[in-house]
């Protein structure tokens, strides 16, 4: 540039500007792109300190203490919160006339006048727009964000705490085989009452929507997870 096509320095400066405005919109929509499935990496990387020991292995609940598996859980939940405030904004700088390449197109010129214009023009330019970072997240999203965390991070509890002890508070499975055999015409004939059948029927029909729009895999670990928060704030000793 500086040996072929000859150019201003409001050329200069009006390239520069574009070529930094494209950068940073492809940036931003990069980095926004990435957090589009936020809450899946959130719970990825708490599983990996939770779920996994320090040589990548699974954890064996068993060999556990519930107290263990709390202080487990805690650690890892409280990693993945430090994130929570790097969501706000992208800190990225895109000032390009801070480079070294920035330099060149003013040290072939020794105009003093032009050369202190130049660093006059990027000095102000960065207080203006340097510290401007993009919005990532608006606080809504960072309160959904991190209500759909604490959801999925039960559920991890949950299942670590009911694999640690299978036989307290839970109800083996053979109970619900013998349950079923002897019980299955009184179920049915309690089932069939109008005052419980149409409200079931509308229950259902309603699972089955969300599911076929592909909100299955999110809406049942959601409802397993309020449950089970439930029936412990009730203090009953079983979990699903």
């Amino acid at each position: 540039m500086n040996e072929g096509l000859a150019a201003s320095m409001e050329e200069e400066a009006d390239f520069i500007e574009k070529f930094e405005e494209a950068a940073k919109d492809y940036t931003v929509d990069y980095i926004r792109k990435l957090f589009k499935d936020i809450n899946t990496n959130l719970l990825r990387k708490f599983n990996k300190s939770f779920k996994h020991d320090d040589k990548g292995n699974l954890r064996n609940w068993v060999a556990l203490e519930k107290g263990q598996i709390d202080d487990l859980w805690n650690s890892s939940k409280a990693k993945a919160d430090a994130m929570f405030r790097h969501f706000k904004f992208i800190p990225v700088e895109f000032d390009f006339r801070a480079t070294p390449t920035a330099g060149k197109f003013t040290m072939k010129n020794n105009d003093s006048n032009i050369v202190e214009e130049e660093k006059e023009l990027s000095s102000a330019r960065r207080a203006t727009t340097g510290n401007q970072f993009p919005r990532l997240l608006s606080e809504a999203d960072i309160n959904r964000v991190r209500d759909r965390f604490n959801q999925d991070t039960e559920t991890a509890l949950d299942e670590a705490k009911r694999r640690q002890s299978p036989g307290d508070g839970n109800i083996p499975a053979w109970f619900y085989l013998i349950f079923i055999y002897f019980a299955y015409d009184d179920v049915l004939r309690m089932c069939m009452n109008p005052l419980l059948f149409y409200p079931m029927i509308l229950v259902v029909s309603m699972l089955g929507l969300l599911y076929s729009m592909g909100l299955g895999p999110v809406m049942f670990p959601m409802l397993k997870g309020t449950i089970n928060m439930w029936l412990r704030s009730c203090k009953i000793p079983i979990q699903l």
